[in-house]
């Protein structure tokens, strides 16, 4: 099968971590069996990450959010009010979504998280 230097070109625009992925599984295969060849690192091109710009939130934008996540159905039940306090709690202290995941398993966890590198400053 031939591919066209312009349709390759299309391909490596659409997923330019695509093939560096192809040499990821290389890896994985190798691991198994070293009978696998691996290409080198720079023979399926660099594949730069390109991170993608955050979405800065409104208050507008967070009480919105907070007031939808409320009425979450059955309104009033620990469910919706569980997700209304998750998204007060991220807006207002700029937790980490891990924290609040933490948290949610383990409710008395709170103190632990505090103190060390990246911890919550807690008394």
């Amino acid at each position: 099968m031939h591919t066209s230097p312009h349709a390759l070109a299309a391909i490596l625009d659409a997923y330019p971590n695509g093939l560096l992925e192809v040499r990821h599984f290389a890896i994985a295969l190798r691991a198994e069996d070293a009978r696998h060849e691996l290409p080198a690192t720079d023979a399926l091109g660099r594949g730069l990450f390109t991170r993608r710009s955050p979405h800065i939130y409104t208050q507008d934008d967070i009480l919105r959010l907070i007031t939808a996540a409320a009425s979450v159905s059955p309104a009033g039940t620990i469910r919706s009010l569980t997700y209304a306090i998750s998204f007060g709690l991220l807006a207002a202290t700029g937790m980490a979504p891990a924290i609040i995941t933490a948290l949610q398993a383990n409710p008395g966890g709170l103190r632990r998280l505090g103190g060390g590198e990246g911890g919550l400053p807690l008394p």
